[in-house]
Parts: structure tokens; C-alpha cells; sequence
């Protein structure tokens, strides 16, 4: 898919797989067949790269320096930056307050809220950010960097 074709096209892959919430806790057994609760996240490969945290897809660091920081860390007077993706995110002005302290704002947001792509993207395209430009960025990079063998992407670049 190229960057010019509609956020639509990609979101085919949304119902194709559930992604597990971090906050989730998981039941275990131990020696006694009692459960015990642990909040450890189990290594789960998820199919689809588009449902993958962010932080997890291979050259991420590339995909944080060439395109969020440089579209989203800067302030922005009508919005649209990373004050907005984390008010979206449904953090308060103390957490943005926070934000504006940091060195990089939007990797701290990404590094505290976990998104997956799919969700960054819906939430970039959204009225409350604003920035379908920054989307489209971010599905360039992933077509460029990053494959999917999930059915919905039959293994191709086009996601």
C-alpha cells in the first residue's frame, strides 16, 4: 500500500486478532495446583505487525527518531502534538505537565501508555490530534521496515 491510499484499506487488520491489555492479570499454578495472580506479561507473538506495540517492531528506534520526535515534540499552538496524543490517550495536564519536563515528550507518552500500531495510527487520524499526516508517515515506514505473514497481510509488505 502506498502512503497516498486511505487509513480504510489498513484497518482490515483490526478485527483480525485481540490484543491482550498490559494491565491484565494472568493466573499461574503453583507446586499445590493452588492459582496464584501475577501481573508479568506472557510472551505473546501477535500475528499481525499492525497489532504489535509499538516499542516491540524491529527498528523502532529509526521509526521514533526520523518520525515521531521530529513531527510530534515540538509544540504545536493549534494542537496536534504530543500534548494532544496524550490528552487522547486519556492523560491528565498534570501527566503533560510531566511530559514537557522530558527530553523526548512523545517517547516518554509511548514508553508509559504501550500503544499498538493500529491504535497509534487510529488515534494520530483522529478529530481530538489531527495528524493524518504524521499516520501516513508512520504506515510509509512500517510498508518499508517491516513485514506481516498474518493472513490479512499474506505475508507481503502491503499492509
Amino acid at each position: 500500500m502506498r502512503a497516498d491510499v486511505p487509513l480504510s484499506h489498513v484497518r482490515a487488520a483490526k478485527t483480525q486478532s485481540t490484543v491482550l491489555p498490559p494491565f491484565l492479570l494472568y493466573a499461574e499454578t503453583d507446586r499445590d495446583g493452588e492459582k496464584k495472580w501475577s501481573k508479568e506479561r506472557t510472551s505473546i507473538e501477535l500475528p499481525c505487525v499492525w497489532h504489535r506495540e509499538v516499542q516491540t517492531l524491529k527498528g523502532f528506534e529509526d521509526l521514533l527518531t526520523n518520525v515521531l520526535k521530529i513531527n510530534l515534540d515540538p509544540k504545536r499552538s493549534l494542537g496536534g502534538d504530543y500534548r494532544s496524543l496524550a490528552g487522547a490517550f486519556g492523560k491528565g495536564m498534570k501527566y503533560i505537565w510531566f511530559l514537557e519536563s522530558q527530553s523526548s515528550p512523545i517517547e516518554e507518552l509511548l514508553k508509559k501508555c504501550r500503544p499498538s500500531l493500529r491504535f497509534l495510527i487510529d488515534t494520530l487520524s483522529s478529530k481530538a490530534v489531527d495528524r493524518k499526516d504524521v499516520a501516513k508517515e508512520i504506515i510509509a515506514w512500517v510498508e518499508l521496515n517491516c513485514t506481516c505473514s498474518c493472513p490479512n497481510c499474506a505475508g507481503s509488505s502491503l499492509l
